[in-house]
């Protein structure tokens, strides 16, 4: 793209708003990405879906404690959706605002730190308003499979631990992150060459 678009878009899609779908710009980016891998790569692919590992966010034990919200815009308007400020606290990650539990699972799976797909499988189907906060760094109760990893030196922590994110997920919000099996999408690569020059 030229300077001027690229200026345009770098402005108006910061990093968070094109994460998570609130930027208008983000469909044509996608669409010219993936024009330019084809053509330059001569990229194929194909889409498979597996059964993998998953979370499945469900309604923990004694309930949610959640309030109920009105979206300001259709959950298919993605581009509506303006950027939030971040209120959260040093050394912590938070997810905030009124949003369907399809759209919470959509977020817990952005977590590099889950390593897995986050299912709706509340059963909720109005939109709630969420205040979710949690530590950012690593913690040996986050998984199960960590208490089988050789003992490491754990890094300064920079800023005040918070719950992990599963403790935070049932505390705060009465929900539940259940390990099982699910339907996962993966992308197969069939054919790939190294690009050409201009």
């Amino acid at each position: 793209m030229d300077d001027s678009l690229a200026e345009k878009f770098g402005k108006e899609c910061p990093h968070a708003a094109f994460s998570f779908g609130r930027c208008a710009y983000r469909q044509p980016m996608i669409l010219m990405l993936q024009s330019l891998l084809a053509d330059r790569f001569k990229l194929r692919l194909r889409r498979e879906t597996k059964q993998g590992p998953v979370y499945a966010l469900v309604v923990a034990e004694g309930g949610a404690e959640l309030s109920a919200c009105t979206l300001p815009f259709s959950p298919d308007e993605t581009s509506a959706r303006p950027p939030q400020p971040s209120r959260c606290p040093p050394g912590m990650n938070c997810i905030e605002g009124c949003m369907p539990m399809a759209l919470l699972a959509d977020r817990l799976s952005f977590l590099a730190r889950l390593g897995r797909l986050v299912i709706d499988q509340t059963g909720l189907k109005a939109a709630f308003n969420i205040k979710l906060q949690f530590e950012q760094f690593h913690s040996q109760d986050e998984a199960e499979s960590e208490s089988s990893k050789p003992a490491m030196a754990s890094p300064p922590q920079l800023g005040p631990v918070g719950p992990s994110i599963f403790k935070a997920v049932q505390n705060q919000l009465g929900l539940k992150l259940k390990p099982t099996k699910g339907p996962v999408q993966t992308l197969v690569i069939e054919h790939i060459e190294r690009p050409t020059e201009y």
